[in-house]
């Protein structure tokens, strides 16, 4: 089964003058993890992807404000991979060079994942 959770352009920066590179979209991939409240657990796969407006600036993940990655991206989209360490509420942000404040956040919540060969069964979040 798989899961995606779209994340909407954050609140304000539709406002903002338009910059010459900026991340406008990003979505969180369930993969082939699954679980009753959430799909998001700890110690599992997951793959973000972003979509950005310049295909030559780094983006960089942010996971409760900490950068976790950069990447330069490939064909408008930065794809990276996301392994939740604690359980409880995580707010995923993206931004794009010369952005210095993301551009794209949402809220994920995270349960303790349990590992089945490939996949995870998700408990709580």
């Amino acid at each position: 089964m798989a899961a995606a959770l779209a994340l909407a352009v954050a609140p304000g920066a539709a406002a903002a003058p338009q910059a010459t590179a900026t991340a406008t979209q990003m979505r969180v991939l369930g993969d082939i993890n699954f679980g009753s409240s959430t799909t998001y657990g700890t110690g599992c796969t997951y793959t973000v992807q972003v979509l950005v407006t310049n295909a030559v600036e780094p983006v960089t993940l942010l996971d409760n404000g900490i950068p976790i990655a950069v990447r330069v991206p490939q064909s408008g989209n930065a794809l990276f991979t996301w392994i939740p360490a604690v359980p409880g509420p995580h707010r995923l942000e993206a931004v794009q060079a010369p952005d210095r404040e993301p551009t794209v956040a949402g809220e994920v919540r995270v349960g303790t994942g349990t590992h089945l060969g490939y996949a995870c069964v998700v408990n709580g979040g």
